[in-house]
Parts: structure tokens; sequence; C-alpha cells
């Protein structure tokens, strides 16, 4: 399982903004929009404007995407857009490096592995909040796990990859353990890279897991904070993802979705 999380260069995408900088390593965005749409020139090549800098107000990311996505509940959804879109707003316990291709903390400080490599100990960050301001502890991973588990939810697609994990345990409110019951290459990378969701939020209103307005009003511990989702709002010629320092929208021919920028660094 892999998250759709940042990438870097340029990017360019036929109908829409020439960017640069998308998702710098340590939570920032370098990049300066080439082109608005109000028509402005885009700078020469090779011009300052090229050049990686701090970012400013007003910088932009732009990224064409061709549909309406299914959810935004990290367990559920099954588009490639949903989880470019699931992964700013929510976080694993680790987080790959797309430059080493190493896993490294993030709502997890560290991590033991047994020397049978059945046993995997994870030691969460003390002082993470969600997005409304509780608290993120091992509850919300062993609530992420027992939904992830749990047949009636939708999440076939997801599931297949932990077949081999038998067991989570809440060792205490920043500690959580699980068992697998044979050895796998991946079984880090996939515990490692589960996006966890708020027991809190999910435990309360529609009884139905697959149905609860968490897929349509995310709340998470990343880097963005979901503002709205206007479903049939927007043109099919205005099928844009905007990312800034301060906001990410996302439109498409059939929909449009704001978040807003909360911290400098991911906690990762």
């Amino acid at each position: 399982m892999r998250s759709f999380r940042s990438f870097s260069g340029s990017d360019v995408f036929p109908g829409s903004l020439s960017c640069f900088g998308w998702g710098c390593p340590d939570g920032t965005f370098s990049g300066r929009v080439l082109a608005s749409k109000r028509g402005a020139r885009a700078p020469r090549a090779g011009s300052a404007a090229r050049q990686r800098s701090p970012p400013g107000q007003g910088d932009w990311v732009v990224q064409r995407i061709a549909s309406d996505v299914d959810s935004l509940n990290p367990l559920t959804l099954e588009s490639a857009d949903g989880q470019l879109i699931s992964a700013l707003v929510n976080e694993g316990m680790l987080q790959m490096n797309n430059f080493t291709l190493k896993l490294e903390p993030c709502l997890a400080e560290s991590y033991e592995i047994a020397p049978d490599q059945l046993t995997y100990t994870f030691h969460l960050r003390h002082g993470v909040k969600w997005h409304d301001g509780d608290p993120f502890t091992a509850a919300d991973v062993r609530y992420t796990y027992d939904r992830l588990q749990d047949p009636k939810v939708d999440a076939a697609q997801l599931r297949t990859y932990f077949t081999n994990i038998k067991s989570c345990e809440v060792l205490d409110p920043y500690t959580v353990r699980f068992t697998a019951t044979e050895r796998y290459f991946k079984t880090l990378e996939e515990l490692g890279e589960l996006q966890i969701i708020p027991k809190h939020i999910l435990e309360k209103g529609e009884a139905d897991f697959n149905k609860h307005p968490f897929g349509r009003h995310p709340i998470g511990t990343g880097p963005y904070k979901f503002v709205r989702w206007d479903t049939g709002s927007q043109s099919p010629w205005n099928a844009t993802t905007i990312i800034g320092p301060a906001r990410f929208t996302i439109r498409s021919a059939s929909f449009s979705k704001s978040f807003r920028r909360t911290t400098s660094r991911r906690n990762c």
C-alpha cells in the first residue's frame, strides 16, 4: 500500500497551470505558479521564479484530476485521486521518504520489531491532536485496525494487505502492538502507512460505518484541514487541484473541495 503524499520537480498538466516544487520533504511548498487563470504570462525558462525559494503568499501548485472521488474515508475509498487527497489530511504511524525510499517516523516516534518478525510495537508521539482539538492516542490506532478487519466495512481492497495480522493490542495510551501469523517483508510498511482515523468521531452518529459523514468531511492529523466539498458546482473546464501554503482546493467537473493548511510541518 502506497500513500500519495508528495512529488517533486516540474509537472505540466494539460489544460491547467504549469508548476514547480510540489510537496517539499519538510512539508513546505517552494514552487511558484508559472501561469494564472487570468492569463498572466509564464516566466521564461531559467528565470528566478523557477528557482526554489521560501513560499510566498498566493503560491499555487495545480494538478488536474479526472473525476469526483468516491469517499475521503481512507479505509473505504478506492480511487487514486481520493488517496492523494486523503494523504494530505490523514497520516499513518510511519511515512515513506520518497527520496530515500525508507520508512520514517510520523504519528509514531519509534517502533520495535521482534527477532521472529511477528511482533511490531509502535511508540506514538505525545501531543498530537486531531484537527478538532481532541488528542490522538493508541485507541485511535486500535479502532482503525478493528474497523479495517470488520467484514461489514467496505474495505476489502485494503484488508487484503493485512491478512497476516491477527491482533492489535493497546499497551498504554501511546503504545500499540501488532502480532502477525507469519513473516512478510512488507508488514512494517503496511502497518506503518495505514492512515489512522479518529475513534471519537466515527463512534458517533451514523451506525453504518460505510455511510458515516466522515467520508465527506474527514478530520485528520495531517498538514491540511478539510474545509468543504461542493458536489456538482464546477464546470468541466475548471477541473484543477490547487495547493498552496494556506489553502488546498480541489475542483473537477462534478465537485470541488477545499482544505486549509494547519501547520508549517507535518507530525512527521
